[in-house]
C-alpha cells in the first residue's frame, strides 16, 4: 500500500482532502491512481490515515478516511551525531538512519571535520535531508519523522537538554571498549551516540566526552568509513536493545 506524508492534512469531518501540486502530480500521473484504491498518509504528529480515495481531479483528491491511529513508540529513543563527510554522503546517512528507525539526527562538525559550510549552505542543505527524510519515511512504511537537528560544532552537543540513559563516543583508540561489552553492562532504552570523521576524533574531544559521561566505544579493529560505522553502530544497538 502507498504511503504519503502531508504536514497538515486538510481534513474536513471524515475526509481528507489533497491539493498540493506535487503530490497530486504523483499519485494521478506517475502512480495514476484510481477512485476506491486504498493509500496511507501520515503526518507530523505521527498519526496514520488509512484512507480509500473517493474522487479525483485535477483540483484535487479527496480521501475517505476508514481508520486513524498514532504512531508506536520506537522501543528505543536514539540520538546520532554524525560528523559530516565530504561530498553527499550524509544524504545516504540520513536516508539509512530514518530507515533504522533513529529518533534524532544531528550533523556534526568536529575538530577534523573537512567541509566547512556558510550558513545559507547549512539551510539547504538541512532543507533537503529534510525531504529525504520524508521520502525514507513514506518507502520504509515508517510513520514518525526523525528530528533532523541544524549543524552543530562538537562543543554543542553537551549542551542538549536531554537525559540520556547512555551516553557513547566511538573512536579506534585504545582505550575503546566493545560496543557488545557496553551493552551488556548498560542496558539502556534512551542512547546518544556520536560518530567521528574518518580521521577519528582528537584526542582533546575524546576527553572532553569523558568529562560529560561518554564512553569510549569501538566498533572492532577495522577503520571504517563514516557512513560505514554509522550503520553499523546503530544497527547494532538496535538489535541488541530491542530483542
Amino acid at each position: 500500500m502507498h504511503q504519503f506524508y502531508v504536514a497538515y492534512p486538510h481534513i474536513v469531518k471524515d475526509k481528507i482532502i489533497i491539493q498540493q501540486r506535487s503530490l497530486l502530480h504523483h499519485l494521478l500521473n506517475v502512480l495514476r491512481l484510481k477512485k476506491e484504491e486504498t493509500l496511507n498518509i501520515f503526518d507530523s504528529e505521527a498519526n496514520l490515515y488509512i484512507c480509500k480515495i473517493k474522487d479525483l481531479s485535477l483540483n484535487g483528491i479527496t480521501l475517505e478516511i476508514r481508520k486513524k491511529s498514532k504512531a508506536k513508540n520506537l522501543p528505543i529513543y536514539l540520538v546520532v551525531a554524525c560528523a559530516i563527510p565530504k561530498a553527499k554522503i550524509m544524504d545516504s546517512i540520513v536516508d539509512k538512519l530514518t530507515q533504522l528507525g533513529v529518533s534524532k539526527i544531528i550533523p556534526l562538525v568536529t575538530q577534523r571535520t573537512v567541509v566547512k559550510w556558510n550558513q545559507d549552505k547549512q539551510d539547504r542543505n538541512l532543507e533537503r535531508w529534510r525531504r529525504i527524510s520524508i521520502n525514507s519515511c513514506q518507502q520504509s512504511k515508517r510513520i514518525s519523522l526523525p528530528i533532523i537537528e541544524r549543524v552543530m560544532n562538537f562543543e554543542d552537543i553537551f549542551k542538549l537538554n536531554e537525559d540520556f540513559s547512555l551516553k557513547l563516543i566511538f573512536t579506534v583508540s585504545e582505550e575503546a571498549e566493545s560496543l557488545k561489552n557496553i551493552l551488556e553492562k548498560n542496558p539502556a532504552k534512551k542512547i546518544i551516540i556520536l560518530i567521528g570523521p574518518e580521521g577519528d576524533f582528537s584526542s582533546q574531544e575524546i576527553n572532553l566526552a569523558k568529562t560529560y559521561g561518554f564512553i569510549p566505544a569501538s566498533l572492532g579493529t577495522l577503520i571504517l568509513r563514516v557512513e560505514t560505522a554509522v550503520v553499523s553502530a546503530v544497527s547494532f544497538i538496535k538489535l541488541y536493545a530491542e530483542f
